[in-house]
């Protein structure tokens, strides 16, 4: 495995900038479709399975915090993780079987993906995860002993996306966005950290992360654009005025061009 970083973790790119673009993770918090399809001006995506911005939230706090990896012949890539620091990072919160059964939907879901140069992705996005041979031990108090640390593998066809195509790091807005308390203000949130700037109508925005579509209701529709409106986004460098998103890239947020091999 690659050593830890001077702040304890690898310090891994956050994410591909395409899982922002492309809903593959649906914009909800709450386990919904399991069958969506969605084709905007960055690519085409089709999934099937659960995946919500809470799956989303995890994932990148898995390469975000990772403290070691290791690569596999085969392009599949080991993280380990301490998983209480996953779920606190991500106000998750919960007992780490939780995150068990989360990772299990990760490695379910099928993800089919295309970017606008028409190259194709298939499969899931987790493959395997372990209890490691490494423990921390706990605060002590009413909690003593240890808990394991997981190694976590994310699958080839993930990888590969990642490795060979643009990623974005936003590891200090990891914890903001999990803050956020709707699906679609995170997926907005996301979207718009993977560009330089935006300046987009919020109808059209929507549309893209598929959190509308035509066969919405103009009562839902208005539902979800009043509380995009509402909503204060200012922390990430997004305003909405006149139903039109606007983002100019902030300082901490970095991009890497991938091998495109």
């Amino acid at each position: 495995m690659k050593t830890i970083g001077k702040n304890g973790c690898v310090n891994l790119m956050t994410s591909p900038v395409l899982a922002s673009r492309l809903p593959v993770f649906y914009p909800s918090l709450k386990k919904g479709k399991t069958d969506w399809h969605v084709k905007n001006v960055y690519g085409e995506v089709k999934v099937s399975g659960n995946l919500t911005q809470i799956h989303r939230n995890l994932l990148d706090a898995i390469f975000a915090f990772s403290i070691k990896t290791r690569e596999f012949e085969n392009g599949s890539m080991e993280l380990l993780v301490d998983p209480f620091q996953i779920t606190s990072i991500t106000k998750s919160d919960r007992h780490h079987e939780w995150l068990l059964e989360k990772l299990y939907e990760m490695k379910m879901a099928n993800v089919e993906l295309t970017d606008a140069k028409g190259l194709r992705h298939w499969g899931g996005i987790v493959s395997e995860w372990r209890e490691a041979n490494i423990s921390k031990s706990l605060p002590g108090g009413a909690m003593t002993g240890e808990r394991k640390f997981y190694a976590i593998t994310i699958s080839s066809v993930w990888m590969r996306l990642y490795k060979t195509s643009l990623t974005v790091n936003y590891k200090e807005f990891i914890g903001e966005i999990s803050s956020l308390k709707s699906g679609v203000l995170q997926a907005i949130a996301r979207h718009c950290l993977t560009h330089q700037e935006l300046n987009k109508k919020l109808d059209e925005l929507l549309m893209e992360l598929g959190a509308i579509n035509e066969t919405t209701s103009r009562t839902r529709k208005y539902e979800i654009s009043k509380e995009v409106r509402d909503a204060d986004l200012s922390k990430f460098g997004i305003t909405i005025k006149n139903d039109v998103v606007f983002y100019k890239k902030q300082e901490s947020v970095k991009f890497l061009n991938g091998s495109q091999d």
